[in-house]
């Protein structure tokens, strides 16, 4: 059995060196080269007592692994230079920098900027820009064309008008392009200010820059960032610690190393120097509950060494004792990917839909199809009831949630669920359990489910539960965990090839080592709104200006670390509402893959009622593809007192109930079973928001105490709780707040008005001279219209726009040719099919009554009477008669529904290539350069706009709105005839 207690930490989790680093990283973070240690300052200890706060250093120091070392290495720190790339690409930014507008209400009220309007923007088409600005937007987790709610706080009230918020969102756009474009290099104030095109938005710039810095939107992660402001012996200096060094900790800490560097100016201005950071880890590792363990050549089996012999080192494998993986974010780029696969160019692999296969209780196999179905309905339902009740509105106007359920439930139609937004109108009031339980029970009686088909929905219910990793009964709805990946709707999953603890060994070390203190173990913290004391467990104590405390909950819980003064009341009870899960990971490795390599879920069905969710019975989940290993992995919930041993036997049942059947079965060479329990520093495995948990419990975990104490963990970045992703967002939402009490929060400026009295002036002088001198023009401009490169850039580029669609059109003629005809409609009333036939017949005997009647062998029946015998003809048959015609409507119904099936197939197949189509065209056309002509317009045309701006005043006047009037044809039913209405009519009324 595995104990993580007795993990070899010198093999797996010690830091990298500079020196032994990827050569490919040199050009992003730099390489070490004789460096030498630099003294900054001398540490000031006495009776075992530290004060941080008055040490002075200028970088940060190497990790330590001991306690002893914090006094003898506290002045010891290497601050290693950038490459020559860096160097030459940060050279111009930090000068620019230093002369930059400055940080408080001046740089608001002014147009002048060190940098050039559009000097940051690309050289690509304003189409193709803005449409890239938005993907970045979403990438980052913001609004494509909103403001995010803390935008919406700190900027609601100085964006009143519509044409400001625009430009903002713009602005803030175009600065998440520059992320994403390249997030191994930080934008610099200066170069945020470059995207603007007006000088005038200068200060929306300014804004939009300090909110995505601040709230770790761009310029988080592993980022050379250097000090330009050398450090002053006679300038006082504060100290901030980390405690715990977990994701949230490092995530917490390096986000604090960057906006210090970031942000050094401003505490050049209060006369401070550079705050000085202090990790502090109770373990003898970093990590926290990230763990992978390297096996060693003798457990992995002969055909891995034998695919790996012809590297040249042979390929590492590793067991992830800990987090295995990071769900895919919610139409975002998930911050962790971007650190691990640009910035420190790990092996980053991406994991699709999971394929699941189940067996039933006499040990045949589900059908799969039954399986789609019902997991495709499941991921629907588990997405409705997450809902709040009043995200589904039904009032004609789609929320993004509605229209996200709405597109699944579309979707659904395939499988012959015919179900609407009524349908999925669910109270989650209480817990997950009792709500899914509802909800699927509501469904029930609505489709019927067969037994197979209940037992599959049971077995949804229970793979959930092992995401969430609790009773669902205990879960709350609104706020439960996020581990949960959907079975067969679209969602990605990420892991590290190197293993997941490289994630952190990198993040700790890379560009620049974190002044990390291992086996630093505090006990107790005292604070007051002054400063912060901290007392370790060999009663060291240290004095420090801030804490950051990334810990798990339950050590708050179990009374592991004390405060004083004590907790308060709100936050106790937001912490007695979140429950620690006790479930042990358990990694099964075999000799050889006997499983279907290509299935990633296997499961037993069990009993087909939702009152029962079995919590033992054990889901395997195949990391074949993942590791390269021969390995299974199942979630067991075990009790206090449940030994290894216990755990194991059980394990083995049920791997030997589901797998036995399969051919070359065999036990497993070795078991690996995780339990964080037993750890003091972790004290459990997983946070699982209880029932009675609420949005606001997460903002009261996270509030600081006396603005001196500040909170990180995964169960405090108000977006999910227990995932990777959430620890990360935590740290940097407590870095956020850490800057916000040492420097302050954004200066929000009272007007956006820039230069707004010089203009008046300018205005009300020119306006006297200019006043004759337009009344003489204004009759000759009547009769001349004024020349504007405006309209001619429009019609040159509606000129080029027009031709690439003509030839996208005929592309896709050539390729796909005519788009499949819609077939047309059969009529649905079998007397227009009567009417058609025994027209003649009876017009034949209308003449011969009219004949009769007036005795004129040539006289003709009219319309009217034609349309009566037919009538009256129709009306005498018996329902025997009636019936050919009835079934040759029912048999033209047929025959339409299933002409209409194939057009719609060959329609989704034809749009679907011509989309395909379209976008490469269109990639194509937006690779091509900008015709000469059109670009020398567009230049005279933006010109000649700012040359207007400057000369003439705004006008209240001067917008006109565009007003078409577009009437709606009439509507004509094309129809065999107006016989055919008439008879309509005649038969929906009854006559006929």
């Amino acid at each position: 059995m595995y104990n993580p207690e007795s993990f070899n930490n010198d093999k797996m989790l010690r830091l990298p060196s500079q020196d032994n680093s990827d050569q490919a990283l040199w050009a992003i973070f730099g390489r070490n080269e004789d460096l030498t240690p630099q003294t900054n300052g001398v540490v000031r200890a006495q009776a075992n007592s530290l004060d941080l706060s008055q040490e002075e250093q200028t970088g940060h120091a190497d990790t330590s692994t001991a306690t002893d070392n914090l006094n003898k290495n506290a002045d010891n720190y290497l601050q290693p230079g950038p490459s020559f790339l860096i160097a030459s690409q940060l050279s111009s930014q930090t000068n620019k920098t230093t002369n930059s507008m400055t940080r408080y209400g001046a740089r608001y009220v002014s147009a002048e900027a060190p940098i050039s309007v559009k000097a940051s923007v690309p050289s690509l088409p304003r189409v193709t820009y803005d449409r890239l600005c938005k993907e970045a937007a979403l990438s980052c987790g913001l609004p494509s064309d909103a403001l995010h709610p803390y935008e919406a706080k700190m900027l609601g009230e100085i964006l009143e008008t519509s044409s400001w918020l625009t430009k903002y969102v713009d602005i803030r756009n175009g600065l998440c392009y520059l992320w994403i474009r390249n997030p191994t290099l930080f934008i610099s104030f200066t170069e945020a200010l470059g995207i603007v095109r007006e000088k005038d938005t200068f200060p929306l710039a300014s804004l939009a820059f300090e909110f995505l810095t601040r709230n770790g939107y761009v310029n988080y992660g592993c980022l050379y960032i250097p000090f330009t402001v050398p450090y002053n012996e006679t300038l006082p200096q504060k100290s901030v610690a980390v405690v715990g060094c977990g994701l949230a900790g490092l995530s917490c800490a390096r986000q604090l190393a960057n906006l210090f560097a970031q942000y050094e100016q401003d505490f050049v201005n209060r006369n401070e120097n550079v705050p000085r950071l202090v990790v502090f880890e109770a373990d003898s590792r970093i990590g926290g509950r990230i763990l992978s363990h390297r096996l060693e050549s003798s457990q992995t089996n002969a055909d891995v060494e034998k695919t790996s012999s012809t590297d040249e080192e042979p390929t590492q494998h590793f067991i992830e004792i800990g987090a295995d993986r990071i769900l895919e974010m919610n139409n975002a780029m998930d911050p962790l990917r971007i650190v691990a696969d640009q910035q420190l160019s790990l092996d980053v692999q991406i994991h699709e839909t999971p394929l699941v296969k189940l067996i039933s209780e006499d040990g045949s196999s589900v059908d799969p199809a039954t399986i789609q179905r019902i997991c495709e309905l499941f991921d629907c339902v588990v997405f409705a009831v997450t809902l709040s009740n009043d995200k589904i509105t039904l009032n004609g106007v789609l929320t993004p949630e509605e229209q996200s359920l709405r597109e699944r439930l579309d979707f659904l139609q395939r499988f012959g669920y015919h179900l609407s937004l009524e349908h999925f109108r669910f109270s989650n009031e209480g817990s997950l359990g009792s709500t899914l339980k509802r909800a699927l029970s509501i469904l029930n009686d609505f489709i019927q489910f067969n037994d197979v088909e209940l037992q599959v929905l049971n077995w949804c219910l229970n793979y959930l539960q092992q995401g969430v990793g609790a009773n669902l009964d205990f879960v709350s709805t609104k706020c439960w965990s996020c581990h949960y990946q959907p079975i067969c709707q679209l969602s990605n999953s990420m892991t590290i090839g190197e293993g997941m603890s490289s994630i952190v060994q990198h993040m700790a070390s890379t560009p620049t080592p974190l002044p990390i203190q291992l086996n630093h173990s505090v006990v107790s913290v005292k604070y007051n709104d002054t400063g912060v004391q901290l007392i370790s467990s060999n009663q060291q104590v240290i004095n420090v200006d801030k804490v950051v405390l990334c810990l798990p909950l339950s050590v708050y819980k179990k009374h592991t670390l004390t405060f004083e003064p004590a907790l308060p009341d709100w936050k106790v009870t937001s912490l007695n509402r979140v429950s620690t899960s006790n479930f042990r990971k358990v990694n099964l490795l075999f000799s050889h893959a006997f499983w279907d390599s290509e299935a990633t879920v296997f499961g037993k069905v069990l009993g087909n009622s939702f009152n029962d969710i079995p919590m033992q019975s054990l889901i395997f989940f195949n990391y074949f593809k993942q590791t390269g290993l021969p390995l299974l992995i199942t979630n067991y919930f075990a009790s206090e007192n449940e030994s290894d041993s216990e755990i194991s036997e059980k394990v083995m049942n049920a791997l030997t109930d589901q797998f036995s059947h399969m051919q070359n079965f065999v036990r497993p060479k070795s078991v690996f079973i995780s339990n964080w329990n037993t750890l003091p520093f972790s004290s459990g495995s997983l946070s699982v928001a209880t029932s009675s948990f609420s949005a606001a419990d997460y903002k009261a975990l996270a509030a600081p105490l006396e603005n001196t104490v500040f909170f990180a963990s995964d169960s405090m970045s108000g977006e999910s709780l227990g995932t990777l992703h959430s620890s990360f967002r935590s740290g940097l939402m407590a870095a956020r707040d850490v800057l916000a009490s040492l420097v302050g929060d954004v200066a929000i400026p009272q007007t956006l008005i820039v230069n707004q009295a010089s203009k008046q002036t300018n205005t009300t002088t020119q306006s006297s001279n200019t006043s004759s001198t337009r009344r003489n023009t204004r009759s000759r401009e009547q009769v001349t219209p004024k020349f504007s490169y405006r309209s001619e850039y429009i019609k040159a580029k509606q000129a080029r726009l027009e031709k690439e669609n003509q030839e996208c059109q005929m592309l896709i003629q050539e390729l796909l040719g005519a788009p499949p005809e819609m077939p047309s409609r059969p009529t649905a009333n079998p007397f227009l099919l009567y009417q058609k036939t025994q027209w003649h017949v009876c017009k034949a005997m209308a003449d011969k009554d009219r004949q009769e009647a007036t005795g004129d062998p040539e006289a003709r029946a009219t319309k009217n009477e034609i349309r009566a015998k037919l009538g009256r003809s129709w009306r005498d048959l018996d329902e025997s008669g009636k019936q050919p015609w009835i079934d040759e409507v029912n048999a033209r119904r047929a025959n339409y529904t299933a002409l209409m099936e194939e057009y719609q197939r060959q329609l989704n197949t034809f749009n679907t290539r011509a989309a395909q189509i379209k976008a490469e065209h269109r990639r194509k056309c937006e690779a091509q350069p900008i015709p000469v002509e059109e670009s020398r317009l567009q230049a005279l045309a933006e010109n000649e706009e700012e040359e207007r701006a400057r000369n003439e005043p705004p006008s209240t006047n001067s917008h006109m709105s565009n007003v078409y009037d577009e009437s709606d044809d009439e509507y004509h039913d094309e129809g065999e005839d107006e016989d055919d209405d008439v008879a309509d009519d005649l038969y929906s009324n009854g006559y006929l």
